[in-house]
This record gives C-alpha cells, sequence and structure tokens, in this order.
C-alpha cells in the first residue's frame, strides 16, 4: 500500500510533464507538434481526442511551417473544433498550406470556391483542384471527373471541358488587361501556386455551378 502510495504521483507526472514526447515538442520540434496534432484531433496514437490540445499543437506546428498541421488548423476552423467557426482563418491556413504544395489543402481551396453563397469562383475551383489532382490526389481527381460529367451533359457534343473553358476564358480575361509595372502589383493570391500559369485574377462570367461531391466539406 505504502509502496503505491508512493509510486502514484510519479505515474501522474509521467502521464502528463515527463511524457518523453511532449517533452520534445515543447523544445520546440515541429515535426512532433504535428505528431501531437494529429493523435490530439483524431484521437490517435494511443492518445484520447483533445481539441484543445490539438488546437495547441497544431498552432505551434503550423508556425514553424508544417503545411499538414496548417492543414489541420484549418479544419478546426472550418468546423469550430474548439475554435468558432472562422470560414475566413480556414481559408488563410489552407492557403499557406496550399502553396507549399500540400494536396489536401487545395483540394478545400477548391471546394470553398463552390460553398461560397456570395460569388461561386470557377478559376479558384479549376485551379486548386486541377493543382491537387496534379499531385495525383484521388479526391480531387474524382471532384474534377464529377464536374467536367456535369457540365458535358449540358455541352454539345466536342465541346471544350468545364475547366478547360474556365481557364481560356480566364487567360484572354488576364491578355486583355495593362500588364503591372511592377512585379510586387501582382498580389500573392492571384497566381498562388506554379502548376497552371493559364491566368489569374477574377472569375470569368460563367452562369454553370458545379456540384460539389456528396459528403464534401
Amino acid at each position: 500500500m505504502t509502496a503505491w502510495l508512493l509510486m502514484a504521483p510519479l505515474a501522474g507526472a509521467f502521464a502528463t510533464g515527463l511524457d518523453p514526447v511532449i517533452s520534445r515538442a515543447e523544445q520546440g520540434d515541429a515535426s512532433v507538434q504535428h505528431e501531437l496534432c494529429y493523435q490530439f484531433l483524431y484521437g490517435e496514437g494511443g492518445r484520447q481526442k483533445n481539441f484543445e490540445l490539438a488546437f495547441r499543437w497544431c498552432s505551434a506546428a503550423a508556425a514553424a511551417g508544417q503545411s499538414s498541421s496548417q492543414t489541420l488548423l484549418a479544419e478546426m476552423y472550418y468546423l469550430g473544433l474548439h475554435v468558432e467557426k472562422n470560414e475566413g482563418m480556414a481559408k488563410e491556413y489552407y492557403l499557406v498550406a496550399a502553396e507549399q504544395g500540400h494536396p489536401h489543402a487545395q483540394l478545400m481551396l477548391g471546394r470553398l470556391a463552390l460553398h461560397n453563397s456570395d460569388v461561386v469562383d470557377p478559376y479558384q475551383f479549376c485551379y486548386w483542384t486541377r493543382a491537387a489532382a496534379a499531385r495525383n490526389y484521388g479526391k480531387a481527381i474524382e471532384q474534377l471527373q464529377s464536374v467536367e460529367d456535369q457540365w458535358r451533359k449540358q455541352q454539345k457534343p466536342g465541346a471544350a471541358g468545364y475547366c478547360d473553358s474556365v481557364m481560356a476564358k480566364q487567360s484572354h480575361t488576364q491578355a486583355s488587361q495593362p500588364a503591372p509595372t511592377d512585379a510586387g502589383e501582382v498580389s500573392r493570391t492571384s497566381c498562388p501556386l506554379e502548376v497552371d500559369r493559364n491566368g489569374c485574377g477574377r472569375r470569368p462570367n460563367n452562369s454553370f455551378k458545379p456540384k460539389p461531391l456528396r459528403g464534401s466539406a
């Protein structure tokens, strides 16, 4: 009995401050911070779901430049996990991760372009979803195929595909505008990734509104 009482405080200390993984994360190891971010968010690695701790470690790893943690942090803002739902913050973190080439962040930027109740943005949808598909991301490939199938059902045989049409119109729009006098005048969101430099800027005038896949975010 006495031995158990003496060991109990040690067991509690090990479960908290002496956890070697958490100790490494607290020392600034970004890869371990991301590991904890994922584990606490989804209840993996023998840890229970804890959105507060997930937010803490996702934030730390995201600040260190971990694109996967930036994507998970965006998800927390998008779904309102531990924080209030904030689509603006979600988009910011998705964008930072997408610019680093994270395919799920790219996919989500494309999906959010479809879900915007004020302005559906075909160019952003095609740009980012194609970027993710170019990385062989299955969900992006499936999403593009779904939209193209919807589009072709409404077009005459031989018509250009949906995203090809969107990109062509965007290129025409950009070509008709005067070039900036300084490279600094081009916003970071106009050409955010070296995937498809067919044009950047505002969406073309297009009444077709593609439907996202069932169950997509």
